[in-house]
């Protein structure tokens, strides 16, 4: 391994518990209910044929119920920041082109993202990612 970047595109984000961890405690009766922060890590747990979701927190129109849900955030250090600005603004015209490109190849990227997220396949993953501008903005 070159980069240690790579260690996380070997791992297998679908199958391996590390990732929804509270499986395991619900399935064996530690637990009588669990959280899971997005509707893909629900999508595998639903898939073991284990468990079924109870609720979604997505369907409310309060983003603020969603708490640790998605829309993500880009951040960066202050020594970035401060001292490299350059390297901020070359990231991020690299973030809004990867977007742009995304948007008009959903399918594609789908494929490309399925590999590192939690959708349950790539069909999955093309639907969640279907309804979303996937360029970054600044909404603060």
């Amino acid at each position: 391994m070159e980069n240690p970047s790579e260690l996380w595109l070997k791992r297998d984000h679908k199958n391996d518990l590390a990732f929804r961890p509270l499986e395991k405690a619900l399935e064996s009766g530690v637990i009588d209910a669990m959280y899971i922060q997005s509707g893909p890590l629900g999508q595998l747990s639903e898939a073991t044929g284990k468990f079924t979701a109870i609720e979604d927190l997505s369907r409310y129109p309060d983003w603020r119920l969603q708490v640790a849900n998605i829309p993500a955030a880009i951040t960066c250090t202050d020594v970035m920041a401060e001292k490299h600005p350059e390297l901020a603004v070359t990231f991020m015209k690299g973030m809004i082109k990867v977007g742009r490109w995304a948007n008009a190849h959903k399918r594609a990227a789908a494929e490309i993202l399925d590999k590192q997220t939690f959708y349950r396949d790539v069909e999955a993953t093309y639907e969640g990612i279907k309804p979303i501008d996937l360029v970054p903005t600044s909404r603060l």
